[in-house]
């Protein structure tokens, strides 16, 4: 488990190459109605959204082939944090998703969308004042899409970065400029 907001997180696995998919699910632990998601057969995260502060939750993947589906792995536990009003959130639903990578980052900083359809993507890069430091656009395909962000001429600090899609999703998360 990373990413772990007061009302998201992300599920990680290590991918299987063959199959045609995965399955999670999550609960309220210990015994809350399971919610249930898939994800394609390149991936390797999923995220969740609409989750509740301060509540531990069960998590399990499994894989999908052909006509099967392999039993749940074991169940992981996470416990998201107290709401605090500072928090930064994140909006997202299971068909669309968007991650940031590394952070903190050197010189280039990748955004990772994956969404049902493609359009226009919105990269912009603000000062802790809200002042816009870089802003850049770039067309993404349907599925999984790799955005570079030039990052050298930034100095180093911290920043927020907002991503907006076409399709309407919306990312915000503090970065750190090596």
């Amino acid at each position: 488990m990373t990413n772990v907001t007061v009302s998201g997180a992300r599920i990680n696995w290590t991918s299987v190459p063959g199959i045609l998919g995965y399955v999670t699910r999550y609960r309220v632990s210990p015994s809350g109605s399971w919610t249930t998601g898939t994800a394609g057969p390149t991936a390797t995260f999923k995220n969740l959204a609409g989750l509740t502060a301060s509540t531990t939750y069960d998590v399990q993947v499994a894989v999908s082939c052909s006509g099967y589906q392999s039993p749940f792995s074991s169940i992981v536990q996470f416990t998201t944090p107290a709401s605090k009003p500072s928090d930064v959130e994140v909006n997202m639903n299971e068909e669309n998703q968007i991650q940031m990578y590394p952070n903190p980052a050197k010189d280039v900083l990748y955004i990772q969308v994956e969404q049902s359809t493609g359009g226009q993507v919105t990269v912009q890069v603000n000062d802790l004042s809200g002042k816009e430091i870089l802003s850049l656009q770039q067309q993404a395909q349907a599925g999984s899409s790799s955005i570079p962000v030039q990052l050298s001429g930034l100095s180093s600090g911290i920043y927020l970065v907002q991503v907006q899609t076409e399709s309407g999703m919306r990312y915000i998360s503090k970065l750190t400029k090596e």
